[in-house]
């Protein structure tokens, strides 16, 4: 039999031999035993002699054996397993309890652990159980200590019984408070509907007072019941003989107070009373007239008696104030009886009323009292006054006046033959209401102010009677001072830097209509200071000449220099052509960002080197060489030379033809080997020039001419060279305004223009912008010129992940775009002082290479400013200069 439950002893089983059993004559051996391992599921062998006694699985083996050779020994096994004994039969089993508590609704086993108290390896099932009012019975589980020979018990029942309150019993007819009458006070208690038990026991009463003195409940003689004021509490205990319920007091509190005073012995109103009336008199003044009785006093006895019949309050304070109230505001009668008048009386003015202007006669009326003399006719007068010192303006009148001003109103109120009473006051007529603010200006004369890095405005100026009080703001629009047109957007903060700007003045107060005010103010340019140029006079060395511009010690500093060059007819000609004899105008246009430009010149003479003569003096000779200039086409040009001068490059002109481009000048036909303008000529030589087969190019965009706003301005000749091809555009109003920013997605436009690719912008990838957060900022017209920048490299954006369209390009980045258009390496640092400050240490390998092409200069003071955001002028510059190093 399996499982067998464990008792201690040992358990294993015989082996018999069956009917069939062959041979019948074999030997049973002793058996042997293994344990079931749970942890490996291997079965384990037991020690010898032992004998399963513990919980586990076992497996019993007995090997049977014959003397007969035709047999083998044959083991046979049985499997059986001794489990854990039921917990009942674990030593000290015992259900617990019963247990008696005290019913309270809503309470759980757990609540009353202080009081059920189980015992060792007792717990309940759930103890969140709520327990209900009577004997009943709750599932407790049970762990024996032995708990590895016995099973736990589950959901044994374990007895409780809750005795619960009596309810339904409550004290009949309670009013309270009770108002004093002498007598006992007591509630009787009454079993309700729903009482429970019905068969309740009602204790006898008992009684306590509460302590006013401090704050407790003190019990009562015995037999002893409320009749004087005071706050009590009835307590009475209700009792059952079934055991379910305990012994229930239940109490109620009621007060008796004091009764009312109208219900005291002897209480009366008294009066009336009669009196001759007195002006000012009060019933004080009257005491010895109006007599009240014992416990009787006025309320206000300072309060004057009125002619006629009135009734003023009075208190009343009873004998017995331990047991009455006293009464309040008792009205108590009192006639008084005025003597004949003599005089008109009770009328009045109103004081300091005020009037809108109407144009219409304006008084204040004579106001009659209650008393006021019956039948009494005003007459007025008025006079006007100063509000400040009250003296009179003008004669009086008997009109009422119409215009604003201040007025004394005299009234004369009279009866019969009775003195008039004469009654006066003031009241003012305001101004006309005003509809708009008024009383403001602006100077008319345009101002001017030196610019001094401040903010300036014109300030409002306030008249006599000016509207008051007001808010005044103030916006500024800066504009072109020729045409009035605004550039940029109107702010309301005071400008600092140099322009023209239009001031607009809002006076504005309350609902009335505003007061607006316009006037144009100049912020003038600062000038630079501190340069000089002086006549030069070298001697030609085949190498172009020039003039420096000199900085003294007190110089502007963080200037830009643009040098122009003129001959002897006033004819402009390049820098690179000012190395022949002759006299040159060297011009030099000096700016710097929000300052007057300053202009210099000198005169730059270039005289020719004079030659060893023969011994004994004469004239020098000078050798001249020929040079040939072989076009490729079958014709030449021939140039002279002074022997030992460097060959002019402006004197090398090559031949325009049609279809071609020129590329350089060789000095053999193969054209290996370059021609270097800077070695002397010593011999005669022929210089052979190369071209190459033009691809067919778009004609050229139309170019707006003459722009009125670059004439003289340093960057003229960059701007309109790159005007002339078709990057820049100017505006309808014939400007191309040199100063105003330049945003990057319109660099972007202009470099798509500079390299020639618009007719690629139409199939360019916008896909390429998607990694940009700032997309939607681009505007539609550069969106593909941005993207076309973007997939030829010009443009990256910035780390963060945007692109920035309409922040304004600073030097360092323009000189980014230029190096990475221009495929220059980044294999050298720019040599600025500012690396670092003022221009990113990033910056430095792009600056460099446009650096070394002259297409960005620094400043005289060493550095770069490459976080200075570009001006359109400036830009045009600079991509000028790259067209003619890179693209030319």
């Amino acid at each position: 039999e399996t499982p067998i439950p464990y008792d201690g002893e040992e358990h294993s089983f015989d082996v018999e031999a069956g009917p069939d059993a062959e041979p019948a004559d074999a030997t049973i051996g002793d058996p042997t035993y293994e344990k079931y391992d749970e942890t490996d599921g291997t079965w384990k062998p037991m020690d010898d002699g032992e004998v399963p006694t513990e919980p586990g699985k076992y497996r019993e083996t007995v090997v049977i054996s014959s003397d007969d050779p035709e047999y083998k020994d044959t083991p046979i096994s049985v499997e059986y397993e001794i489990t854990k004994a039921p917990g009942e039969n674990a030593p000290g089993y015992a259900v617990p309890g019963p247990y008696e508590v005290e019913y309270a609704e809503g309470k759980t086993l757990a609540d009353y652990a202080d009081v059920i108290v189980l015992p060792e390896g007792w717990a309940w099932a759930d103890d969140s159980t709520p327990v209900v009012k009577g004997e009943s019975t709750y599932p407790a589980n049970y762990t024996p200590a032995d708990a590895e020979h016995y099973e736990a018990v589950t959901d044994v029942p374990v007895t409780v019984i809750a005795k619960g309150d009596i309810t339904g019993y409550d004290f009949a007819d309670v009013e309270t408070p009770i108002p004093y009458d002498g007598e006992e006070h007591s509630f009787e208690v009454e079993p309700g509907q729903d009482a429970t038990p019905a068969d309740a026991t009602i204790g006898e009463p008992t009684y306590e007072k509460y302590d006013e003195t401090d704050g407790t409940w003190k019990p009562m003689d015995d037999g002893e019941v409320p009749t004087e004021p005071g706050k009590y509490r009835e307590t009475v205990v209700i009792s059952s003989d079934d055991p379910e319920y305990k012994d229930t007091p239940i109490s109620v509190e009621y007060e008796i107070t004091k009764a009312p005073g109208e219900n005291a012995p002897g209480y009366a109103v008294p009066g009336p009373y009669e009196v001759v009336y007195e002006d000012g008199k009060t019933l004080a003044d009257y005491a010895d007239v109006i007599v009240l009785p014992e416990g009787w006093e006025w309320v206000d006895p300072t309060t004057p008696v009125e002619e006629g019949q009135k009734t003023y309050p009075a208190n009343y304070t009873p004998a017995d104030a331990e047991h009455y109230e006293p009464v309040t505001d008792v009205p108590v009668t009192v006639t008084a009886t005025a003597p004949a008048e003599t005089e008109v009386k009770g009328y009045s003015l109103p004081e300091n009323q005020t009037f809108d202007y109407t144009g219409t006669p304006h008084s204040v009326d004579v106001v009659a009292g209650q008393d006021a003399t019956p039948d009494a006719t005003p007459t007025y007068t008025y006079q006007q006054v100063d509000p400040a010192t009250g003296e009179a303006i003008g004669d009086p009148t008997n009109e009422a006046p119409t215009e604003p001003g201040t007025y004394k109103e005299t009234a004369t109120v009279s009866a019969g033959d009775l003195e008039p009473q004469i009654l006066e006051t003031t009241f003012t007529i305001n101004p006309e209401p005003e509809t708009e603010v008024k009383g403001y200006s602006l100077p008319e004369e345009a101002k001017e102010f030196p610019y001094d890095g401040e903010e300036h405005s014109v300030p409002v100026e306030k008249a006599d009677g000016a509207t008051e009080p007001v808010e005044i703001t103030y916006e500024y629009q800066q504009i072109n001072p020729e045409t009035g047109e605004a550039i940029g957007d109107p702010t309301n903060e005071a400008p600092t830097e140099p322009g023209t700007y239009k001031e607009t003045v809002t006076v504005s107060s309350g609902d009335l209509e505003p007061q607006v005010l316009e006037t144009t103010f100049t912020i003038k340019n600062p000038v630079i200071e501190g340069y000089t140029m002086a006549d030069k006079t070298v001697t030609r060395n085949g190498q172009p000449q020039t003039i420096d511009v000199t900085a003294g010690a007190n110089a502007t500093p963080g200037v830009k220099i643009a040098y122009s060059y003129f001959d002897n007819n006033g004819d402009a000609v390049k820098a690179a052509d000012v190395v022949e004899k002759g006299t040159y105008k060297v011009k030099a246009h000096i700016t710097k960002a929000g300052y007057e430009p300053l202009d210099l010149e000198a005169n730059l003479t270039i005289k020719t080197r004079s030659s060893s003569g023969p011994s004994g003096g004469g004239k020098p000779t000078v050798t001249n060489q020929t040079v040939t200039l072989d076009n490729g086409d079958g014709t030449t040009n021939t140039v002279k030379v002074p022997k030992g001068d460097k060959l002019a490059e402006s004197k090398a002109t090559p031949k325009d033809r049609e279809g071609y481009e020129f590329d350089n000048w060789y000095e053999d036909p193969e054209f290996t080997t370059p021609y270097d303008f800077n070695k002397a000529v010593e011999n005669d030589i022929t210089l052979y020039a190369k071209y190459e087969e033009k691809a067919p190019t778009p004609p050229p965009t139309p170019v707006k001419e003459g722009f009125e706003d670059i004439d003289g301005h340093w960057a003229e000749d960059e701007i309109n060279d790159a005007v002339d091809r078709g990057i820049f555009e100017g505006y309808g109003d014939g400007t191309f305004r040199p100063d105003l920013g330049i945003t990057r997605q319109e660099i972007a436009v202009a470099m798509v223009r500079l390299l020639g690719l618009e007719s690629e912008v139409d199939s360019a990838d916008l896909s390429v912008l998607d990694k940009f957060s700032d997309r939607d900022e681009i505007a539609d017209w550069a969106e593909k010129y941005v993207a076309l920048a973007v997939e030829k490299n010009i443009y990256e954006g910035y780390l963060e992940g945007y692109f920035a369209p309409e922040r304004i390009i600073s030097r360092e980045e323009l000189s980014t775009v230029l190096t990475r258009t221009a495929h220059e390496p980044l294999d050298r640092e720019a040599s600025f002082t500012d690396i670092g400050t003022t221009t990113n240490e990033w910056a430095s390998p792009y600056i460099a290479p446009m650096a070394e092409a002259g297409v960005v200069n620094g400043y005289p003071d060493g550095t770069f400013l490459g976080k200075n955001q570009i001006t359109r002028a400036e830009a045009a510059a600079m991509i000028s200069r790259f067209a003619a190093k890179y693209l030319d």
